[in-house]
């Protein structure tokens, strides 16, 4: 701390006796914080047990600690739902094709259905869902051994989940992609000050987030 009030650490700065590096929080090693910010990122009901990668890209946009993304391994690698999850893949699986890539948003949807799962007391076990590779078949999976029987109580939660965490083929998450803004979860409803953008703005940087999109997937 001394070191950054002297200038000494050009990367880090305090802001209202907090330690920031950019737009980043450190979090200090103390009480079990960062203990409590893994748990929230991972365990809570709205953000349903991203894996490694999803989860680190979605704490580093607004913390910082050293090691931050070998504790967010450890902690994933413990975790005794996403392990059975996991176990849940390991039949081997068939080619991937290429498809098409999207001029726009929602010009091509598919749809996928994810059965076996456990009878909820209004008779449901089946859910009919966008077509989109594994990933939400985990989150469901993860809810399910969650909540067992009260699982579709928290459908809201598994979209939001998906919505909000990040892809790899688009280097952003699906909320941002669609809305051009990133979503503000819980875990970072203490940040003030978001600029909105209204009319013309939104439509361009709409515009803007589809074309950076196909770009990467075209490169992936």
């Amino acid at each position: 701390m001394e070191r950054v009030r002297s200038n000494v650490v050009s990367d880090f700065e305090l802001r209202d006796g907090t330690l920031w590096m950019g737009q980043r929080l450190c979090v200090p090693d103390v009480d079990g914080l960062r203990h409590e910010i893994l748990e929230e990122a991972h365990v809570a009901a709205y953000a349903m047990h991203p894996g490694i990668t999803k989860m680190y890209h979605t704490l580093k946009l607004h913390f910082w600690w050293p090691g931050m993304k070998r504790q967010v391994a450890e902690f994933v690698s413990r975790c005794l739902t996403c392990q059975q999850v996991k176990a849940e893949h390991q039949a081997p699986v068939g080619k991937l094709h290429s498809l098409p890539i999207p001029e726009w948003k929602w010009d091509r949807i598919t749809m996928d259905f994810i059965i076996g799962l456990p009878r909820t007391p209004r008779q449901y076990d089946v859910i009919w869902t966008e077509r989109t590779i594994k990933t939400v078949e985990d989150i469901l999976r993860a809810c399910v051994l969650e909540f067992r029987g009260a699982w579709d109580q928290y459908l809201p939660l598994v979209e939001f989940a998906y919505n909000n965490q990040y892809q790899s083929s688009i280097d952003m998450a699906p909320y941002e992609a669609l809305y051009g803004r990133q979503c503000r979860s819980p875990l970072y409803w203490d940040e003030e000050g978001m600029r909105m953008l209204e009319g013309p703005e939104l439509i361009q940087d709409t515009v803007d987030k589809v074309q950076l999109i196909r770009s990467r997937i075209k490169a992936a």
